[in-house]
């Protein structure tokens, strides 16, 4: 694998180390995780498969699309926007989200201090509102409970996905400007 790949969000960086080996060393359960359950009307079939530098313009487009209301909102400066999404978007720690085989989502978490991270969680516009973020986060929280580790997270401040966190537990630490960061740690029932 190269140690740069280039797309039309810009470049970015290949670290060596793999997900799954960062993973397994924080004592958590096999990288490919699938999800079998009945989401609205049809039974289907969940795969987190991990990233390839390939992915990146995918995951661009859906970060984009699903956060341009609240780059607008918040008025930021989209250039430096973009710089920050490259420079944080790290192959080793992204899976991509498949429904029956095809690319629906992606998901990015790392293990931080004494817990599992989720940085990025993004279901396509069309699936949006059809339980699979939740089960996601439901199925990380068992990952994470699964290696004796909490869950933690910040999301904006106007994001509707807020309300799903404290349905599953998370509650506020702390908070910045534009940010609550939550956490959940092991003990509370989802």
């Amino acid at each position: 694998m190269p140690a740069s790949a280039s797309h039309a969000y810009g470049s970015i960086r290949l670290p060596k180390i793999s997900a799954r080996a960062s993973y397994e060393r924080a004592g958590f359960a096999p990288y490919e995780i699938v999800y079998e359950k009945p989401l609205g009307i049809w039974a289907t079939r969940i795969v987190l498969r991990p990233a390839h530098a390939e992915d990146f313009d995918y995951c661009a487009h859906l970060y984009f699309e699903a956060m341009d209301n609240i780059i607008k909102e918040l008025n930021l400066d989209m250039a430096a926007h973009t710089a920050g999404f490259r420079q944080s978007w790290d192959v080793t720690q992204v899976r991509i989200v498949t429904l029956d085989g095809t690319d629906i989502g992606w998901l990015q978490s790392f293990v931080k201090v004494d817990a599992l991270f989720l940085g990025q969680l993004f279901v396509g516009k069309s699936l949006r509102g059809q339980g699979i973020g939740a089960e996601l986060v439901k199925g990380l929280i068992e990952e994470a409970a699964s290696a004796g580790q909490a869950v933690t997270l910040g999301v904006v401040k106007t994001n509707p996905a807020l309300r799903l966190y404290e349905r599953l537990g998370f509650r506020t630490t702390h908070d910045d400007a534009r940010k609550f960061y939550m956490r959940r740690d092991l003990r509370v029932p989802s």
